[in-house]
């Protein structure tokens, strides 16, 4: 119960005080908090595209339900121009793993994203959109890769496509106890309705766990054709307890 009254107080300390997988990958897995543990991410993106940079800080909160089953909460804050900065779309997620064994897991993930970014400062779709996305994971001898087909109504005032589909793949690769590599390749419907190219990206980058409940995380992330964002740079902390 105390630790309840603690993830609520954290809650609204960041939703007041300012009121964003596995970072840097894009491509979730099936791992879960198991139940009352709480975790914390704290990850940033400076993207640069067609000569200027915009950022944003994403607070998620993870808590485990049960032992298969996580409830997440993500808060993010962009920063597109001085004047265009603020709150975006919050979002409510809940990831099942409804399947493990011999290394091979499966999850589902269905969330909700809630209009409260300034849609007229392209802080937010202006309405309620919806996602879901399964999600696979084998653990390798040596490596572990991540699937994820996803699917996002994107309910929106922008006039923008409004069926996403997402695919994407994700490797880690542990040095050793303490520090792995991962890459990821992603491929997502552009939004925008004046291309029917799909929005690509591959990302490269570390995590590194000092300590068995504390990750760092950097990654670089590439757009891989014209209508994708130039590149990003992912810096990320994560805290478990």
């Amino acid at each position: 119960m105390k630790k309840l009254f603690s993830i609520v107080f954290i809650i609204f300390f960041f939703l007041f005080k300012h009121s964003f997988s596995a970072h840097p990958l894009i491509t979730d897995d099936t791992r879960t908090q198991g139940k009352g543990n709480f975790q914390i991410e704290l990850n940033c993106e400076f993207e640069y595209d067609e000569n200027l940079w915009s950022k944003g800080i994403d607070t998620i909160f993870s808590y485990g339900l049960i032992d298969k089953a996580d409830i997440v909460f993500t808060v993010p804050y962009q920063f597109i121009t001085s004047d265009e900065k603020g709150i975006s779309d919050i979002s409510l997620e809940l990831k099942y793993r409804f399947y493990e064994k011999e290394g091979l897991s499966f999850a589902l993930k269905p969330g909700i994203s809630f209009p409260t970014g300034d849609e007229t400062k392209s802080l937010g779709t202006g309405k309620t959109a919806y996602s879901i996305y399964f999600i696979g994971t084998k653990e390798n001898k040596n490596s572990t890769i991540h699937f994820n087909l996803g699917y996002l109504r994107n309910e929106n005032v922008h006039d923008e496509k409004e069926n996403i589909y997402h695919v994407s793949v994700a490797i880690e690769i542990p040095i050793n106890e303490k520090f792995k590599f991962v890459g990821d390749l992603c491929g997502e419907t552009n939004p925008d309705k004046s291309t029917g190219k799909p929005v690509l990206v591959s990302i490269v980058g570390f995590i590194y766990s000092p300590k068995e409940n504390f990750d760092i995380a950097f990654g670089i992330k590439f757009g891989l054709n014209d209508v994708s964002p130039d590149f990003s740079i992912l810096p990320g902390i994560t805290i478990r307890f």
